[in-house]
Parts: C-alpha cells; structure tokens; sequence
C-alpha cells in the first residue's frame, strides 16, 4: 500500500510469481517468504505450525473451508503452554498490518516471526545457532503502519561455526576471478591441459639449466683464480728477478739499473739537504758525506762489474766452443730433424773437450798429467810460435808437478795454458769451424777493409759500424758503445730497459700479425727487416715516448711504464710513429676488437692523435729513406731462404 492508501502489487526478487492484495488476500509466511495458496491445498508434513499460515478475506475473516490441517503427531507434541503461546502469535498476526515488501520478512534459519521454535520433518526442534538481530523500522504516522528494515544476509550455520577458528584470509571480500573465453573453430583451436608429466619435465630442465650455470660459474671462478694466480706468481718472479739482477748482475742492463737508483738517491738525498734550515757550512758537510757515500757505492759496482765479466768471458767462450762443435741440423721430409757432422765440426768437438778437461780444477795428478799429454800431441800438429808456446808451458807444468810443488802455486801457470789454448781453438788455420765465428773474414790474421769502420770521437779508434749506436735521425756517427755507456754512467744514469721492453713487445705483435697475414711460410728475411718498427732504436723508442706522447696513456694518464703498450691507430696499416697511439693493456684490448677503432673516439680526440703523428713524421723524416735503402741493400737468395749481404748504398 503506498501513501494515498491504494493497493500496490508486488513482485519478489527473484521468483516470477505475483502476488496481488485485491479483495481477498492471501497471506502465507514461510521462513520470511510469501508463497500461493494453492501450494499449500494438500496436507504434507510441513517444517512449520500451522499458526505461520494465515488466509483472511477482505473483511480479515478466516475461513475455516480454508484451514489447513497441521500432522496430528507434531500437535500431539506440543504442550499447553506451547499451544497457548501460538494461539496469541496467531491473534497478533491476524491484527498486524500486511507486509508491504517480501523483502521486509523477517528470516530466522530456526525461529518463526513470533519468535516461536521451529521443528525439522521428524519433529526435532531446530537448534537456536543464529538469532536475526533487530535494525529497526520506521511508523507511518498518519495511519500507524509500522515498516522494519530487513536482515538482508542470514548467517548460516557454517559462519557460525568459524567464527571462532583463527582468520584464514587476509580481507573480508574475496574478489572472485573473471575469465574470459573467446570462440573459434575446433579446426583451429587446441586446449593445453596442464598434466602431471609437465611438471616434472620442468623440474628436470631447471635441474639441467642449473647445473649448466654452477658449470659455467665453477669455470669461471677458476679462470679468475687461474689468472690472479697467474699475475701473482709473473709478479713474484719478476720481483725476484729484479732482486737478483740487483744482487747479482751480468748484463749491461743491469748496470745501467744499478747506476739509475744511486742516481736517484743522491737526487734525493741532495734535495733534503738543500731543502732543509741548516746553515751553509752544515749543508756543504752534508753533500760532502753524500758524495763520499756515493763514491763507496760506485766502487761496489765497480767491483761487481768485474766479478760479472769474468763470469760472462767464461759463458761466452763455453757458448762459443758448443756452437762450434754441434752439428748441423735441418727439417727433413718427414717433419723430423736431420744432423750432419761433419770433419770440421769432429774436429771442433775434440778440441772442446780438451779444453774443457784442461780447465777443470779438481783432478789427481795421473788424470792431470794424461790430459796434458794429450794436449800436447794435438797442438804439435802444427808448427809456428803458438803451438811452440803451448808445448814449453806445458812441459814447465811435468816438472813442477813432478817435484811436488801444490796446485795453489800452479793455478797462474795453468790458466795461462789455458788462454793460450783457447786461442788455438779460435784460429781458422787449426780449427776450420772457427771461421764461421769471427767478426770478419781472416780476423787474426790480416785487416780487410772491405766492411766500412768509422772513427769514435770518444776513444779514438777505428771500430766497425757495429760498435757504434745507430739512430734514425743521426746526422754523424759520434762515439762508440763503450763510450756513450761510460758517460752515461758518469753523467746521466738514464735507464732505457723500459723503452727497449716496449719495443720487443711491439716488434713481437708486428711480427705475429704478418705470419697471421701471409704464414710463416712466405713471411721472409727481408719482410722481417724491411718494416719501420724493425729499424727503430732505443733512442727513437724515447724519443716517441717522453716528448711525443707524454710518457702516459693519451686516455686515462696512466704513466706506469710497465702497464703502457704501443699498438696500431689504424688497424690495416703497419705499426709506424705515425700510426701508432700508446695506450694501456686493457684499453688496447678494447681498441683492438674494432674493425674500424677511429669511430669509438670523438672528433677532438682524433685531432689530437693527428697532431701527434704529425710531430712524429717531422722527427722521424729519415726513417721512410733508411726503410728504402734497406730494401735495395738487401735482397732474398730464392733457393736458400737466407738474406745475403749485397751492397751498401749512401741516403740520398
């Protein structure tokens, strides 16, 4: 009924039933719903009294036609007081005002509208598990119709029963999951189905794919650990070549080390006294005790440089008899190796292994006495003054052995024999193979002034062109290698090994990468000297190092010599000053890789190294002639392979 009082119909959600209030009307409540009469018109054991069905004409008379009879076996269970109990819900229900919304009917899983108990079919009472709570209404003032608020979700039994176990969600609403599914042609659609063997293919590819990256991270750990080890021990060994290079040195090279560090302390042992506040007679005691002590340290390698060309006269001259007495080898057509001996070097042979039995020191005196005579009879083959010499002193030594003198008293005369011999072994007219070995042709015995000599302005002799320091820019000669040690010793102590490591190294990577480029087949003498880098010195390495490029890396400014390396600029032309750039180890890795390097670096960059080649093509102008004269001094014996002195031609 709405506000003009007229009679409103209503439809329940959910349900296509209609239910109308017109002159007669039925009302039925069952758990909060209405429901037709006419399913109602056969008797069945309903879950409810028959005081929950009420039927009233428009009067609100009841007929009792109409009544529904209600199982005598569940009145029978009722009591009095039951009975009147629901005889008064009855009368309230027949005087209250109609429900004007089903929505509005109050529903109780357990309980009647009037609160009264509710029996399942075998006439067991429900159990009272949830009660619907009271929210309230509203009253129509104007004819006192009352409207309640209606419980809209009736807890059931299952939430009841939860809530007092421990939350297992996170939030009160659960969004459901939305799918959508899209329509095709069985023809052209296929359905995956996830089954069990998928699962277990998986687990064995992630087991494979696993173990193959603890592989590849075992492998790469111990690359990492192979290489630090590496670096480790190259260091330590280079470390300990240093300290015994120091302690013990042979080579110039070692000395020129030695000179550089007294120099470099003396610098600093000069500059803490001048920088220090004492007075001027204080400082010039200071200097003078530095310089005594700088005195004392000259001696000590003076003395050690003595010690070192004995030991290397020695080394020298036992490389040289070895040299002379193996014999020849060369590859053969099976891809062995083949050796030839020949009379001369038979000869050779026998000689060095008297001269080696003639200078051991311990031997009895029968054994002594033997190798003399045998020494004897191999030098009186020849007659000439020499050989005369040999046999006095020899004869000299069987008398003092003989009357008993010690072998401490004997060792001068000993080693004289022993000189004398060796110069035997070095003349070509008693040993052919020494002829192989001297510096030029007929040495000992006449000068041929065939090879050029020049004059040092040091030492005032005519020496060879070998014993003198050749540059690619030189205008004259100058001194002799003996000469320009010494003063560098005296004056400078400079120290060129790094200079000359960094040359090797760039020689040693130009000569892989022409046998990369034509096979070490065709790659020939004259292609290994006619190269720029092949014709620069030490001087020229400095040179381009110091002054041209900074002495560091043109990148980063890294200035340790040891980690610095001089590669091309450009990659498909040779290693020349002007196409060359210094760069450190990693940095020309990264160069290296590129097919074209010059695009990794921007404009300004490149103007730079451009201006530095060109300072480098003003220095070193001579070297493309000194290039081109050694391509024509030189040429290629086709049936031997070997490079041949031919002619030498003055720069133009």
């Amino acid at each position: 009924m709405n506000n003009n009082g007229e009679e409103t119909s209503y439809t329940e959600s959910g349900s296509d039933e209609i239910l109308q209030y017109s002159a007669t009307k039925i009302q039925t409540v069952w758990r909060g719903r209405m429901v037709r009469k006419e399913t109602l018109e056969k008797p069945k054991n309903y879950l409810f009294p028959v005081e929950n069905i009420a039927i009233e004409d428009n009067a609100g008379n009841t007929p009792e036609k109409d009544a529904i009879l209600v199982p005598e076996n569940n009145l029978a269970k009722e009591d009095a007081s039951d009975q009147q109990a629901m005889n008064e819900a009855d009368d309230k229900l027949r005087t209250s005002t109609p429900l004007t919304n089903n929505k509005d009917a109050i529903d109780s899983p357990d309980q009647n509208i009037d609160n009264s108990p509710r029996y399942t079919e075998d006439g067991k009472r429900l159990p009272s598990f949830s009660r619907v709570n009271y929210v309230g209404g509203y009253r129509d003032k104007r004819n006192g119709t009352e409207y309640y608020h209606a419980w809209t979700q009736t807890k059931v039994p299952q939430k009841y029963t939860l809530e007092n176990c421990p939350e297992r969600f996170h939030r009160e609403v659960q969004t459901k999951f939305l799918r959508n599914r899209k329509s095709q042609c069985v023809r052209e659609t296929a359905t995956q189905m996830i089954i069990k063997i998928q699962c277990f293919f998986r687990k064995i590819q992630a087991i494979r794919y696993t173990r193959i990256l603890y592989i590849e991270k075992l492998e790469k750990d111990k690359d990492q650990k192979e290489k630090e080890d590496k670096k480790i021990k190259i260091d330590e060994t280079k470390r300990r070549k240093e300290v015994e290079h120091r302690l013990h040195p042979r080579s110039t090279k070692d000395f020129e080390v030695l000179y550089h560090g007294l120099e470099r302390w003396r610098a600093i042992e000069v500059k803490k006294i001048t920088d220090s506040e004492y007075h001027d007679a204080t400082k010039l005691a200071l200097l003078a005790d530095v310089m005594d002590k700088e005195a004392q340290l000259i001696q000590k390698i003076d003395r050690l440089k003595l010690a070192a060309n004995e030991e290397n006269k020695v080394e020298k001259t036992q490389k040289l008899l070895e040299q002379m007495g193996s014999p020849i080898s060369f590859p053969s057509f099976d891809g062995g190796t083949t050796f030839i001996t020949t009379p001369s070097i038979q000869r050779a042979s026998e000689l060095r292994d008297l001269y080696n039995a003639l200078c051991l020191p311990l031997l009895s005196i029968d054994e002594r006495l033997q190798v003399l005579l045998h020494v004897k009879y191999t030098v009186k083959e020849f007659d000439c003054s020499l050989t005369r010499d040999i046999v006095d002193l020899i004869d000299r030594e069987g008398d003092m052995i003989s009357r008993g003198v010690s072998s401490k008293n004997l060792e001068g005369l000993r080693k004289r024999i022993s000189s004398q011999f060796l110069v035997f072994l070095k003349t070509p007219k008693f040993n052919p193979e020494a002829a192989k070995y001297q510096k030029f042709p007929g040495a000992g015995e006449s000068w041929h002034r065939e090879k050029p000599v020049y004059y040092c302005r040091g030492c005032t002799k005519y020496l060879s062109s070998t014993e003198f320091y050749l540059s690619t820019n030189m205008n004259h000669v100058g001194k002799c290698k003996n000469c320009m040690l010494e003063e560098n010793y005296a004056k400078d102590r400079v120290e060129d090994s790094a200079y000359m490591k960094l040359l090797d190294n760039a020689r040693n990577e130009e000569e892989d990468r022409r046998k990369k480029e034509l096979g070490p087949s065709l790659l020939s003498g004259k292609q290994n000297i006619n190269h720029t880098v092949d014709l620069m010195q030490e001087s020229d390495m400095r040179y381009l190092i110091d002054t041209i490029w900074g002495c560091q890396s043109i990148i980063s400014a890294t200035g340790n010599m040891e980690d610095l390396v001089l590669i091309r600029w450009n990659p498909k032309k040779e290693l020349s000053p002007w196409n060359c750039i210094l760069l450190t180890k990693p940095e020309a890795l990264v160069h290296q890789k590129e097919d074209n390097p010059i695009g990794l670096y921007s404009s300004d960059f490149v103007k730079r190294v451009e201006q530095k080649h060109i300072q480098a093509v003003n220095h070193f102008s001579q070297l493309p002639k000194m290039q081109k004269y050694m391509k024509e001094a030189f040429y290629e014996e086709k049936r031997t392979g070997r490079v041949l002195h031919r002619k030498l031609v003055p720069l133009r």
